[in-house]
């Protein structure tokens, strides 16, 4: 389970800000190429399934002590606050209205910044939503040291999870239910650096120009970067130390990405626990979803 995890993670990834999403020809129409990135997709799914891949191993050979631990503890555990938790910004909509740009000189390079931010902290949240050529994609991410959240609808691929030291917990959240996969070596801590290894590069990319503009009446800064080894442009719009809007040419992504964690994800309160039959339907639909995409 968590190779799939692993996988859909970096799936999630290589259509990030954080990658270059476009190609020459791009640069020209418009468009947003979600299958290009300046790391190599393909082996960071490969690098990162394989670690997680180890990680489900290593679950197999747990003792039975941490499966039969209560609901109750489960859900304290999972429900820590986040290291560097605090209050997550939204994303804007693909339709708001960048006006007032003004050029400034300045030297903060606040995309730089984030990076190395979620680089040292080993915490971020990501949220986007991609709409191209009739393929839908949607991603929340959000991770500490001690917890990964993923919530993702991938190809029409759907899955919930939420992976703490005391366990694995996949979520149906329309029945508000979950199955835990109890383990003393789940480790949060490789599959959170796993992530922010690949959300950390800023190889290709070079800094251009920053301006300050607003949106609805309300002050953000625009941020410009070139990819050059694609010979494309992307401009980020910041809400404080936060990306809330990405836009190349004339298309903007909904996009956010934060160095805080969005602690309030990562509890299963509420919810209550599947069992084995529903699971085993859970999964049927899960593998069913993926089957289609392989």
């Amino acid at each position: 389970m968590k190779k799939i995890l692993a996988l859909l993670a970096a799936m999630a990834l290589s259509c990030t800000m954080l990658v270059s999403c476009g190609d020459e020809d791009s640069s020209s129409n418009g468009g947003v190429d979600s299958t290009s990135s300046v790391a190599d997709t393909s082996s960071a799914a490969d690098d990162t399934s394989a670690d997680a891949s180890s990680e489900e191993d290593s679950s197999k050979d747990d003792t039975s002590s941490e499966a039969d631990s209560s609901e109750e503890e489960s859900s304290s555990e999972a429900d820590k606050p986040a290291n560097n938790g605090g209050s997550v910004a939204g994303k804007l909509s693909a339709t708001a209205k960048i006006e007032n740009i003004t050029e400034k000189e300045t030297e903060d390079q606040l995309f730089k910044k984030l990076v190395d931010d979620i680089t040292s902290t080993k915490t971020c949240t990501m949220d986007y939503e991609l709409s191209q050529d009739g393929m839908n994609m949607k991603a929340i991410i959000s991770m500490d040291k001690d917890n990964v959240y993923m919530d993702m609808d991938m190809l029409g691929m759907k899955i919930t999870a939420l992976i703490t030291p005391d366990g694995s917990y996949y979520i149906d959240k329309d029945a508000k239910k979950y199955y835990k996969e109890a383990g003393e070596d789940t480790s949060t801590e490789e599959l959170g650096m796993s992530l922010v290894d690949e959300m950390s590069s800023l190889d290709g990319m070079e800094y251009v120009s920053s301006a300050d503009c607003e949106i609805d009446g309300k002050a953000y800064v625009l941020e410009t970067w070139k990819n050059t080894e694609q010979n494309v442009e992307m401009q980020y719009v910041f809400d404080g130390d936060d990306v809330v809007l990405v836009k190349q040419g004339d298309v903007q992504m909904p996009f956010l990405l934060s160095a805080k964690a969005d602690s309030s994800l990562f509890t299963i309160d509420g919810m209550t626990e599947m069992t084995e039959e529903e699971y085993a339907a859970y999964m049927q639909a899960l593998t069913g979803s993926l089957s289609g995409i392989e």
